[in-house]
C-alpha cells in the first residue's frame, strides 16, 4: 500500500514539477524612458584647438547673400546665378583642384562647377540659385566632422580665383577660472556676409555695407583674392572670448 502512495507522489510531481525551480522571465531594456540626445549636444569643451570635435550643428552655416542686379551679366543681360557650397573635412584635395584650376586647366574647373561628391573629404555637396538684386539669409545644417566650406559661383567668363570663397569652421576659445585658469575651445557657427556682383564673388569680412560694393567697380579682384593658392593653408580662425568666473 505504501508503496502504491509513493508512486503516486512521483508521478504528481512530475507532471506539476514539484522539484523544478521556477525560471525568473528574461530581463527587458526599458527603452521607454531611456535619454536620446539630439545630435548636436554640446560635447566638453577640448583643452587645446587640435583637439577640437566637429559636431553636426543645425544652422551652422548662415550667410547673408546680396546680389547686384545686374547679376552674371551676358551681352548686357543679367542672368540667375548657381553657386554651390562644399563642406570638407580636409582641403588638401580641393587645394590641388584649385591650384591646377588657377593654372588654366578647365577640367579641373568643370569639377569645381560640378557640386558633386567626387572626394570623400566632401562630406556634403549642395547647390541654390541667386536672382538679380536679392537679398536675404540662406542656413544650412553643418555635417558631422567639417572643418571648413568651399563656394564656388557659377559665372561663366570669369577667372577662377574671382567665383570662389573659403572660409573656416570658427573655433570658440573660451578662458575660465579665477586663480586656476583652464583654456577650452569649441566649434561654433561659420557667420558670413556674400556679395555676388556682375563677375565675381566676394566674402565681405570686415563690416562692408553691401550698397557701397555694389557701387564699385566689379572686374579687378580685392587684395584678400590673390591668395587663391594659398587659402586651404590657414588654420581654424579662433574667436576670441573670455570668461571670467
Amino acid at each position: 500500500m505504501w508503496n502504491k502512495i509513493l508512486l503516486s507522489l512521483s508521478l504528481l510531481c512530475c507532471v506539476f514539477g514539484c522539484s523544478s525551480k521556477q525560471q525568473d522571465p528574461p530581463e527587458t531594456q526599458d527603452t521607454k524612458n531611456s535619454l536620446v540626445l539630439p545630435d548636436d549636444t554640446p560635447d566638453k569643451p577640448a583643452k587645446d584647438i587640435d583637439s577640437v570635435k566637429y559636431k553636426w550643428l543645425r544652422n551652422g552655416i548662415q550667410m547673408e547673400v546680396y546680389s547686384t542686379e545686374e547679376l552674371n551679366i551676358y551681352n548686357d543681360v543679367p542672368h540667375n546665378l548657381m553657386v554651390c557650397l562644399y563642406q570638407l573635412s580636409d582641403n588638401e584635395v580641393l587645394n590641388n583642384i584649385v591650384n591646377v584650376a588657377v593654372g588654366g586647366d578647365e577640367d579641373s574647373r568643370e569639377k569645381l562647377l560640378s557640386c558633386e561628391q567626387f572626394d570623400k573629404t566632401i562630406v556634403n555637396a549642395s547647390r541654390f540659385f541667386i536672382t538679380p538684386k536679392q537679398h536675404n539669409v540662406l542656413m544650412y545644417d553643418r555635417e558631422k566632422d567639417v572643418k571648413s566650406i568651399l563656394l564656388v559661383a557659377g559665372y561663366d567668363n570669369s577667372n577662377i580665383s574671382h567665383i570662389l570663397v573659403q572660409r573656416d569652421i570658427p573655433v570658440l576659445f573660451r578662458e575660465v577660472g579665477v586663480i586656476f585658469k583652464e583654456e577650452q575651445y569649441s566649434s561654433t557657427y561659420l557667420k558670413m556676409r556674400i556679395f555676388l556682383g556682375k563677375h565675381s564673388i566676394q566674402d565681405l569680412r570686415h563690416g562692408e555695407r553691401f550698397e557701397d560694393v555694389e557701387n564699385m567697380m566689379d572686374v579687378e579682384p580685392r587684395a584678400g583674392d590673390k591668395m587663391i593658392e594659398d587659402i586651404y593653408m590657414h588654420s581654424a580662425p579662433v574667436v576670441m572670448d573670455v570668461i571670467q568666473h
